[in-house]
């Protein structure tokens, strides 16, 4: 089951990362200047009752999000976030056949 969902969330992160960059990439040709969508842009576009619903989570992680996080964080280009995101949870899902292929192998001897 977490296999599926590491596969279905990084195959919808990756997808969403390919769109990002096409739409930076027509928004770049249509201005005639380079144009990269940061995630700090974004983020303000997200309605706020969705903000409201994860500032319990991220009250949790204020500290490391005040420190580290939205200095660095918010400045990134989108697809490339995402991108990230979606390679993790890709390989993550990869490493945990890997590891279940090899528990399966033990287990049969």
């Amino acid at each position: 089951m977490i296999r599926f969902v590491c596969r279905f969330v990084g195959l919808l992160s990756l997808t969403a990362a390919a769109a990002a960059l096409g739409y930076d990439g027509a928004t770049s040709v249509f201005a005639r200047s380079m144009y990269v969508s940061s995630v700090g842009s974004v983020w303000e576009n997200i309605p706020r009752s969705w903000l409201a619903a994860l500032q319990p989570a991220v009250e949790r992680l204020a500290l490391l999000w005040c420190d580290v996080l939205q200095p660095y964080f918010l400045k990134q280009p989108v697809w490339l976030v995402l991108g990230i995101v979606g390679a993790i949870l890709l390989w993550a899902k990869e490493e945990a056949t890997d590891r279940t292929r090899e528990r399966l192998r033990q287990s049969l001897r």
